[in-house]
């Protein structure tokens, strides 16, 4: 992992819940540097803030550090297929890159033990699936289209739905088992 991967994760890693119940899967972080979690909001994340102020999730007046540590305290956690930003590449590399990410994701899996884990992108959708096979996760696997590529619903409707589902699959089950045997 290059310098700028390890800054990447070490930055992600100061938001990442105890307990992960939504696992949101993204490709990797963009090679321009600037990431969901970076303390520039990005895009992505303004949209997220938006949708779930929406949805009456968020007060209309919250910052941007604010926001990610009310994600955070909600259990969701943004991680990505591929350590390295690939959105940069060439199709048949970064295709490349997601199969031979695989595992490194099914070894992340195994840690986290995510309630549900949710793919951002049509096109990582399979790998991320195979990923959570791999790693024996019982987790609920659904796919979530990113609002910036291969979008199923960018509205906030749209969200709204997917954050209540978010909430559901983050409410603690003490008997729920988080690996299948």
């Amino acid at each position: 992992m290059d310098t700028m991967s390890q800054s990447i994760e070490a930055i992600r890693a100061r938001y990442r819940p105890e307990r992960i119940g939504t696992l949101l899967v993204g490709e990797s972080a963009p090679a321009r540097g600037r990431f969901f979690y970076s303390d520039d909001e990005t895009a992505f994340a303004r949209h997220i803030r938006r949708a779930m102020q929406a949805a009456g999730l968020l007060p209309d007046a919250i910052g941007h550090r604010e926001f990610l540590d009310h994600f955070k305290s909600c259990g969701w956690y943004l991680d990505d297929l591929v350590l390295e930003p690939v959105d940069d590449w060439k199709k048949p590399e970064r295709k490349a890159a997601w199969r031979a990410a695989r595992a490194s994701l099914a070894t992340r899996l195994r840690d986290y033990q995510p309630r549900a884990i949710v793919a951002l992108l049509m096109c990582i959708e399979v790998v991320v699936q195979q990923a959570a096979d791999e790693a024996r996760s019982d987790a609920s696997c659904s796919p979530r289209r990113s609002p910036a590529t291969g979008i199923r619903s960018n509205s906030a409707s749209g969200w709204r739905s997917s954050f209540h589902s978010f909430q559901r699959w983050t409410a603690h089950d003490p008997h729920r088992h988080h690996t299948r045997r």
